[in-house]
């Protein structure tokens, strides 16, 4: 699953974005456009795989910190 990339410090890229990635890899993949979606798409994901002790990694930067408490909120509901 990828969400949006953004510059911290540099200067953005031309031509790079989460979504250009996301139509390049050659594995399956979930383009989320906001990161606010990612707790429902990925708890989503999870519940449907059916797996019990399924691993969910989740990598970034800045705001994507708040990601592992608003998944298992999500899961609570």
């Amino acid at each position: 699953v990828l969400t949006d990339i953004y510059a911290a410090r540099e200067e953005p890229i031309p031509g790079v974005s989460a979504s250009r990635i996301a139509e390049h890899i050659t594995v399956p993949v979930r383009y989320v456009p906001s990161r606010h979606h990612l707790p429902r798409v990925v708890h989503g994901l999870v519940r449907d795989a059916g797996a019990a002790g399924t691993v969910v990694v989740g990598m970034g930067a800045g705001c994507i910190a708040e990601f592992p408490r608003a998944l298992l909120d999500e899961i609570d509901r």
